[in-house]
């Protein structure tokens, strides 16, 4: 048995709703296009914002900072002691300078470059300092700032001034400020709300968060060490990374020593999802109109659909009941289109299969069929039904009006016709002359 395939009003309401489907996904598709492309150029503008003002804020950091320090080397008591280079005295004053200056450490150097005293240090060693680019520069009366990198992966900002007294250069003093989780987010307000994480170089050349704003969990730690070798070598560098469940692009700039040596930098982090929310409220307005337009449409289409099939169905039933024999189905006429011509090409067709069923009929009962034998000669159809009177519009045997000729076989001629006396159809079959000679049997 072949199995049932799906109705027409199936067809149509499920391929309404695929065309709907369709519109949609590639509406969404789109739309996911081209947020991704304005979510990238939004991203990049808010990255080049923010790294100006990084830059610029730290900028005004090292001049402040070299400001505040050369200020403080211009006080007369302060380059006295640095002249006398007597140990304990310049210790208390890199200790005043520090805690004045609000930096990590502060050391002083005599014009040779050796190191007189450190602030956090109280026994340290006199070396010579003057390969450091920030204290040559210092020692040949010019101001320099720069970044630096401990042993412990601490990142520095430093600048270095001269001590000048009585027209000559009597040393210099170097200050570091440490960058730190406070300073991130000091950073953080001048760059657009974006997340900062300052990194210094470990062991080689891996990046190391030294201050952030995000937490320096071993998630971060991780996450930023995987970055990928262009960006650790690279002044700017765009990169992508994965933090806590949200997906961050970001910028990697570096920080450099005053002799231009890269000791560590920034990495400033927007929040890529950030810029898709209105894409997503856009998103999920389509996917919640979609819904109602599959809905609104699959119940449209049933609706058209129903109304298409219905006379379809109609037509279907009927002509399986004239299959079996049956012609007494009635096909209403409800559409001018082609289910209506349609129904009403079927509806005289019925019509027609129903007159002959009543001839076949007529024609089998014994009880209503007669038989006059009408002499006819033996010449053309024409002529023979002319000669026997039996013409459309003449009346037979006085009763029977002839209407027209119902057909014509090797016996002879069936006609249409009407009984006047009890206004009936009936049937009157003329039989050949030349059949009835060989065939006595025939009438």
């Amino acid at each position: 048995m072949k199995p049932k395939g799906l109705s027409l009003t199936v067809k149509i309401v499920l391929s309404t709703a695929a065309v709907v489907v369709v519109i949609i996904g590639v509406t969404l598709a789109i739309a996911a296009q081209q947020a991704s492309r304005a979510a990238d150029e939004s991203v990049n503008r808010v990255l080049g914002s923010a790294r100006t003002a990084i830059n610029a804020k730290l900028a005004g950091g090292a001049a402040g900072l070299t400001e505040a320090a050369t200020a403080f080397s211009e006080n007369a008591a302060f380059r006295s002691v640095v002249e006398s280079r007597v140990g304990t005295d310049v210790l208390d004053q890199t200790v005043v300078a520090a805690n004045s200056l609000k930096a990590k450490w502060v050391q002083i150097v005599n014009a040779e470059g050796m190191r007189l005293a450190k602030s956090d240090e109280p026994g340290a060693d006199a070396v010579d300092m003057s390969a450091s680019a920030e204290v040559r520069a210092a020692l040949s009366a010019k101001t320099a700032s720069g970044y630096g990198a401990t042993r412990d992966n601490e990142l520095l900002q430093l600048a270095a001034v001269p001590i000048l007294g009585a027209g000559k250069l009597v040393g210099a003093m170097l200050v570091a400020r440490p960058i730190d989780d406070a300073f991130a987010e000091q950073v953080k307000m001048s760059a657009a709300g974006l997340q900062v994480v300052f990194y210094a170089f470990g062991a080689q050349g891996a990046m190391i968060p030294v201050a952030s704003t995000l937490s320096k969990d071993d998630a971060v730690v991780r996450a930023i060490a995987s970055l990928p070798v262009a960006a650790r070598n690279s002044a700017e560098s765009r990169v992508e990374v994965d933090l806590g469940g949200v997906h961050y692009v970001g910028l990697v700039e570096s920080l450099s020593s005053a002799a231009g040596q890269r000791v560590g930098g920034y990495l400033m982090l927007r929040d890529r999802d950030a810029e898709f929310a209105a894409f997503a409220r856009l998103q999920q307005s389509l996917l919640l109109s979609g819904g109602v337009g599959i809905v609104v449409a699959a119940l449209l289409s049933l609706l058209i659909a129903s109304q298409i099939t219905r006379p379809v169905n109609k037509l279907v039933v009927a002509t399986r009941r004239a299959a079996d024999g049956d012609y007494a189905a009635q096909i209403p006429q409800t559409s001018n289109d082609e289910i209506g011509v349609l129904a009403g090409a079927f509806r005289g067709l019925l019509a027609d299969l129903r007159e002959k069923q009543e001839l076949v009929a007529f024609l089998s009962s014994a009880n209503t069929a007669r038989t006059d034998r009408v002499q006819i000669a033996s010449a053309t159809t024409g002529p023979r039904i002319t000669d026997a009177g039996l013409t459309a519009g003449s009346r037979f045997a006085a009763r029977y009006d002839i209407k027209e000729i119902l057909g014509e076989g090797g016996m002879g001629t069936v006609f249409r016709a009407v009984d006047t006396e009890l206004g009936e159809v009936i049937a009157i079959k003329t039989l050949k002359q030349d059949f009835l000679s060989h065939d006595s049997t025939a009438l």
